[in-house]
């Protein structure tokens, strides 16, 4: 809907411009259990995916957990993003209040965009320790060949023009995904308590970056 038309609260009008409609419209996502976390050293059936070998190979999926019915996390997004690509210098956007390193993050702030629900999961993924650079494991002798993680980084490596004996680490990285699916009925939509009167669901004056215009009685 175009501002300032399509609700019949005025008020909920007014947010149009600062809120985007899916913030409202999906208040909850992921109805059938979706992934949140991954990590690349154990395999969905639990074999240590280092120990892996020729001999006794175990080839497989990366171990991932999931949850269902889970909130937003809200983010301001101007539809500009920052993603990274091969090769790109994961430290020069380090997140330190979460300790990961980010590979797709929305740009935007309270004084530019809207507020929009994303998804965020995470991961745990090798980088190499002389450069900060993401290791693309090679995902063939991880999902068909051997199994074996170490083989699978080292493959990486040299394909990224490194030497095998690369020294590289585990580090967690996070991605903000958009979330556009799972509209609700509007009888569903979101109500103005569930974002102004407490912080469980979005935390307006700390994270998002609002002032209170008037006394907190007010």
């Amino acid at each position: 809907e175009m501002a300032g038309s399509g609700h019949d609260k005025k008020a909920i009008n007014t947010h149009v411009s600062r809120v985007a409609c899916q913030s409202c419209h999906i208040p909850t996502y992921a109805k059938m259990a979706t992934e949140t976390h991954r990590d690349w050293r154990i395999h969905q059936d639990g074999t240590d995916a280092t120990k892996c070998t020729d001999e006794s190979p175990c080839p497989g999926h990366p171990r991932t957990t999931k949850a269902a019915n889970l909130v937003p996390q809200y983010e301001w997004w101007n539809r500009q993003s920052d993603n990274m690509l091969l090769y790109d210098d994961a430290s020069r956007t380090y997140n330190e209040a979460s300790g990961a390193y980010p590979t797709s993050t929305p740009l935007g702030s309270v004084l530019n965009g809207k507020l929009y629900p994303f998804k965020y999961k995470t991961a745990l993924q090798p980088m190499a320790v002389a450069d900060n650079r993401l290791i693309a494991l090679d995902t063939w002798i991880y999902l068909k060949g051997s199994g074996n993680v170490v083989e699978a980084v080292e493959s990486g490596l040299v394909n990224m023009g490194y030497a095998s004996s690369e020294s590289y680490k585990w580090i967690t990285t996070e991605t903000f995904q958009l979330i556009n699916h799972g509209v609700e009925p509007s009888e569903r939509a979101l109500g103005c308590s569930a974002c102004h009167d407490n912080t469980r669901r979005m935390d307006l004056q700390g994270e998002l970056g609002y002032d209170l215009k008037d006394s907190q009685t007010t």
